[in-house]
């Protein structure tokens, strides 16, 4: 019979329920095509090709996506969820626009660094993907906006369009996870990039 087991962070707790058969199928498709997507990409990339990736029949697959752009979309939509959970988290615990982005850019870049096959999709996908997420919480793009904003009405920051600011440093933030994906470049974990990348954001916008 399984315990409780205690915590040194407070009382026993009960275990965590084993995961469903379904949900280990759907996480071995998940998985298996993101890093299909993103070593043959999506155009070139089969629902059989997921099918046997992921180890399971065709049918089995349709059970959790009725087709290949659902599958693709779901993906998009968490890898952005993520990522806006992640700013959201690291604007509110600062006090500042440069502490605020500091730690936008590197909870960006540690999400990269911890599952770059989900970040190096959404990032490639984009275009495709990005007018089905609504424009407020789960946007990346709109918590800088947001943060943007709000520093520009408290005197801040320069009073400039918001929007052309956002654009600016989302872009700034972006091009080098570009340069790794495409290249190879920056040698190491990209969040011992984000203290530097911060800064030339913060003088962007001052």
């Amino acid at each position: 019979m399984t315990t409780a087991t205690a915590s040194p962070l407070g009382p026993a707790s009960a275990p965590e329920p084993a995961p469903r058969r379904g949900d280990d199928t759907r996480a071995r498709i998940e998985r298996a095509a993101l890093e299909l997507f993103v070593a043959e990409g999506l155009a070139e990339t089969s629902i059989k090709d997921i099918a046997r990736a992921a180890g399971v029949s065709q049918g089995a697959l349709y059970v959790h996506y009725p087709s290949k752009e659902a599958l693709a979309r779901a993906l998009f939509e968490r890898g952005f969820a993520f990522a806006a959970a992640d700013l959201e988290a690291a604007a509110a615990a600062a006090r500042d626009v440069p502490g605020q982005l500091a730690g936008m850019v590197r909870a960006l870049y540690e999400r990269f660094d911890a599952d770059w096959p989900l970040f190096g999709f959404c990032f490639r996908v984009r275009h495709r993907h990005a007018g089905a997420v609504p424009g407020g919480p789960g946007n990346p793009y709109t918590v800088f906006r947001r943060v943007i904003a709000e520093a520009q009405a408290a005197g801040r920051i320069p009073p400039r369009d918001p929007d052309l600011m956002a654009a600016l440093v989302t872009g700034a933030i972006m091009q080098p996870v570009d340069i790794r994906i495409l290249t190879g470049a920056f040698a190491g974990p990209l969040a011992d990039r984000a203290p530097e990348v911060a800064a030339a954001c913060a003088r962007l916008l001052a």
